[in-house]
């Protein structure tokens, strides 16, 4: 009877050893580190299939995948971008620094009007039903910005440019109908208007402490940070929606959820001890929204746009003379370019997922 007792506390012990084992690979952790300072990498993204499984935490750490097996990549607008399979990788992973070229800001005005901010952007959409996601949109091309020094209205030209569809994806009509209400197709990114003080157009009427660490805190909540990375550029980024979990919109029936709003922003250097756009390099926008109806037909529509700066200077309105800017933010449904911009060295290359859609499944309009 001791013996059988004996074999039973045994059998129990190996179980549970067993199963933590199990929760510990389930859980298993990633630290991501800056490649040149082996800094901690706080605010990049776990990508599978081109959707976000997560982020990265302000130490660095990121959770795994329960999918050993899946093929993700990692990004950072500050860094290029890293892929390989869950299961390989290392406990420890060096993410390269993007290195810019921009000279100082050059000066064509004694008074100047606008910063002038000269680019490659791209946007596109992933819409995901059940356990499948595919990518639905994606615009690339050039772009000038001018944005106003004092207030004002943010204008631009759009230089080159592509667009994409994937015409296959079929969504319920009122469903797709309200996400394109909501959302719309992929635009040029929006330079946030205002002024040309960052923090007060990023954080607008938000009061915000900041943590030792570089953490932005909203009402007790972390929703950002700031720090400078190893190449001596700021990096800023935020989360529109905190200090609240999410945004909820119903209409006739339908209703979606605006879960998250991210934006990423790497800086040159500080003007005055501030964020200024003629010092801005680089800016991320992530979205993520859930659409449902009272069928429980459920749709998940995350868009993602990004703008690269390749030249920046100061001009008067006199410059903006015969050069047809725009105000709204669409890229037209077509496409109009001279030249393989989208290989420039300055550019993160895309992730495999959407490189292998745009190759094989996307149709230029």
């Amino acid at each position: 009877m001791g013996s059988l007792k004996y074999l039973n506390t045994m059998k129990t012990i190996r179980l549970l050893f067993i199963l933590l084992c199990l929760s510990q690979v389930a859980n298993a952790q990633v630290r991501l580190l800056d490649e040149d300072t082996r800094t901690p990498i706080a605010y990049a993204t776990v990508m599978d299939k081109g959707k976000l499984v997560c982020y990265s935490d302000t130490a660095g750490y990121v959770k795994l995948p329960a999918d050993s097996d899946a093929a993700i990549s990692i990004q950072h607008i500050a860094y290029q971008t890293y892929e390989g399979s869950a299961k390989d990788l290392p406990k420890e992973v060096l993410l390269t620094p993007i290195h810019y070229n921009l000279s100082d800001i050059e000066v064509k005005a004694t008074h100047p009007d606008y910063i002038r901010l000269k680019g490659y952007f791209r946007s596109y959409e992933v819409n995901s039903e059940k356990k499948d996601s595919t990518l639905k949109y994606f615009v690339d091309g050039i772009v000038e910005y001018y944005i106003p020094i004092k207030k004002g209205k943010v204008k631009h030209r759009i230089i080159e440019y592509r667009s994409f569809e994937d015409g296959s994806f079929q969504d319920e009509k009122s469903i797709q109908l309200m996400a394109d209400l909501d959302i719309g197709k992929p635009e040029i990114p929006k330079i946030v208007m205002g002024t040309p003080r960052v923090e007060s157009d990023i954080l607008p009427s938000k009061k915000y402490q900041q943590t030792k660490d570089g953490g932005i805190m909203i009402k007790g909540v972390l929703a950002g940070v700031m720090k400078t990375d190893s190449l001596h550029h700021r990096l800023m980024s935020i989360n529109w929606v905190a200090p609240r979990d999410k945004i909820s919109i119903s209409l006739f029936g339908l209703y979606s959820v605006q879960v998250t709003k991210d934006i990423y922003t790497v800086y040159s250097k500080l003007i005055n001890d501030s964020f200024s756009w003629s010092g801005l390099m680089s800016q991320s926008d992530y979205q993520k929204w859930e659409f449902k109806t009272r069928k429980k037909h459920d749709i998940l529509v995350e868009t993602y746009s990004e703008f690269y700066v390749q030249e920046h200077d100061l001009v008067t309105k006199d410059a903006l003379k015969d050069l047809g800017l725009a105000s709204g933010n669409k890229v037209p449904d077509s496409h109009n370019y001279t030249s393989t911009y989208w290989n420039a060295s300055y550019i993160p290359h895309n992730n495999a997922y959407v490189e292998k859609m745009l190759a094989h499944v996307m149709k230029m309009k």
